[in-house]
């Protein structure tokens, strides 16, 4: 395994620096096996987050994009009709990130 930094040196000898990187797309798995389950990808674009899900492209806030696609589990707030009152559960959380997309701050105008 090799740093990306020494990755992308190797491929330009110019200087660089991870702070030249902008993530760009986030893929995401969701199902609780890798061999099933359904693909969809967060794009940032003109400084706005898009989930891209089929035929559905919606906007999206930067936390659902990023900070929801770890898989684990999560605490919910979940009405019981039987007891009248709200309860704590924890849910299994099946979207996972499958793949970051970097790209270079400098060239991102000419690539979008």
């Amino acid at each position: 395994q090799l740093p990306l930094k020494d990755v992308i040196q190797q491929m330009d000898n110019k200087s660089f620096s991870l702070a030249a990187l902008q993530l760009y797309a986030v893929l995401v798995h969701e199902g609780s096996q890798s061999s099933s389950g359904h693909y969809y990808v967060y794009i940032h674009q003109r400084g706005q987050w898009y989930k891209f899900n089929d035929e559905i492209v919606e906007v999206v806030e930067k936390a659902r994009a990023l900070d929801y696609n770890f898989g684990g589990d999560f605490d919910v707030a979940e009405y019981d009709t039987r007891q009248m009152r709200i309860q704590q559960k924890q849910v299994q959380n099946k979207s996972t990130a499958y793949l970051l997309v970097y790209v270079s701050r400098e060239y991102r105008q000419q690539l979008l």
